[in-house]
Order: C-alpha cells, then structure tokens, then sequence
C-alpha cells in the first residue's frame, strides 16, 4: 500500500523531519517493513526506537510516525550500517526481476503495449529504468523482462561496453529523465567478450571493443571456474565501475542516494536473469 508523505515545516534544513503514514494494514510499527520519503526517494527500515507516535487516527486506521532526525541527515545506526534506502530504486530493480520470472515461466503480461500507452506517451517518456545491454539478438531487454513502451530506456552495443556515445545517453537517462536505477546487462556466450578471449586482431573497429574487455579478461584467467562466464561478469562489474568514475553526472546522483547501479547476467539457458551481488 502507497502512503503519503508530509513534510514538517522547518527552514533549518539540517533539522528537517518528516511524518509518514504507517504503510501496514495492523497499523503496528513492529508489523511493517518499511516507510516510505516520497519525496527523497527514501525508504526506511522499520525499528521502533527510530520512530515516535505523533499521531493517530482510529477512525481512518492509519497512524501516523515521525522519523527521528538522525536518519534523515544519514547518520550510522549503531551497528555502523546506514539505515537509509532508496524504495524507488528497490522497486525498480524489483519489477525488473518479476517481469523476468513472468518471461521465463512463460507468464509474460506483455504490459504497456497498445495504442492507449502508444498516445499516452506522445509528449514525453518518464522510464524510471535505464539499461545498458549487449547488441545480442537473442537478449532483448524489453521482452526478457516483459516490459512495455516507455518502461525502459535502453542502450544496446557488442559487450555492453562504455563510451563516449554510450556514456551519454546514461548521463541523459539520469539527468533529465531522472531514472533511478541504471542497469548493466551481460549474457551467457557473450562473443564480444568470447572474441577478446581468443586474443584475436579483426583489424577493423571490432577491435575497439575486443580491447576494451580485456582488462576483464585478463582478471577472469586468474579465477577460478568458467573462464568466459567470469569474464562477461567481470566486465559487467567493470562497466559500473567506469561509469561511478568516469561521469560527475551519475556520480553525483549515486553519491546522493537518487541513483542506483546494478549488474545483471542474463543466462540464455533458463532465460533467468541473476543479480551480481558485489555490485550492489
């Protein structure tokens, strides 16, 4: 259930805390997992001892809690780890991970694909998702993830490696269309990657590519297990790695919590995608 948020009135903005409505149907802090800054795109993990009742209203069945102020300047708990994240990105990265389960279960809904979303869309797009992916016919984003038009933002070349044209279209995607996860998409038999691991020269701009995954495939020679399947992960790894560096853009938008990036590896085999968890 979607609650709403209400911004306490301070001008002193290291003092600003805000009031949530308890996201629960038992209206019980201890039953809820999570409540929700709309605004900020935050979501806080529900601990009782990082909320006060400051209100309730039996006849509404809703409550309502104000975050202690602590949280919202992101200082540590008490553990060390920082308690503030970003729902609009878990939920993102979320309906990503159901539309795959829907395609390779043979459950798509094939949502968002008609001529209302069609018109819907005519003025402007508002993807909250973008995905850098690799050219592979066989790896379609919008229907490996059973998407719809205007759901996702994609961007597709051989390897899903960064450049100067690549990185531009990511720093689109996060500055003016303000999506807030951005996702770096490798495969299983990737040839892109198969080809700069057979050390090959095409002498042509394939080259370009071969040489940019061959830092991943330098590393992948020194792990262990399948020498491919590593590299493709690794130069997934690589890509997300390059793009926190090499771009203030989405650099600043990750610093400050509104952006998140994460690295896929999509298996043809089962048609299941997996989350490269030292990403995240």
């Amino acid at each position: 259930m979607l609650m709403l948020l209400i911004p306490a009135q301070r001008k002193n903005k290291r003092n600003i805390i805000f009031i949530f409505f308890l996201r629960h149907k038992n209206n019980n802090i201890k039953d809820a997992d999570a409540f929700y800054c709309t605004t900020q795109n935050l979501c806080f993990p529900v601990n009782s001892s990082n909320f006060i009742l400051l209100k309730s209203n039996n006849d509404k069945e809703k409550k309502f809690f104000i975050l202690k102020k602590h949280l919202i300047r992101g200082k540590k708990n008490k553990n060390g780890t920082q308690k503030i994240y970003g729902e609009k990105m878990r939920q993102a990265l979320l309906s990503i991970l159901e539309g795959n389960k829907r395609f390779y279960t043979g459950k798509p809904l094939c949502p968002n694909q008609n001529e209302a979303r069609r018109k819907e869309l005519l003025s402007s797009q508002n993807p909250n998702i973008a995905i850098l992916s690799c050219a592979d016919s066989r790896i379609p984003p919008e229907i490996i993830f059973d998407q719809g038009i205007g759901d996702i933002f994609v961007i597709r070349n051989a390897g899903n490696i960064l450049d100067s044209l690549t990185l531009g279209s990511l720093e689109y995607a996060a500055r003016h269309l303000k999506v807030s996860l951005i996702i770096v998409l490798g495969h299983e038999d990737c040839g892109a990657v198969k080809s700069s691991l057979s050390g090959g020269k095409e002498l042509c701009s394939i080259d370009f590519i071969t040489n940019k995954i061959k830092p991943a495939v330098k590393k992948a020679k020194t792990l262990n297990g399948d020498i491919l399947e590593n590299a493709i992960k690794i130069n997934v790894i690589n890509v997300i790695n390059e793009l926190k560096e090499c771009s203030d853009v989405i650099k600043e938008r990750v610093n400050d919590k509104s952006l998140e990036l994460s690295g896929l590896y999509y298996s043809m085999s089962t048609g299941k995608v997996e989350v490269l968890k030292e990403i995240l």
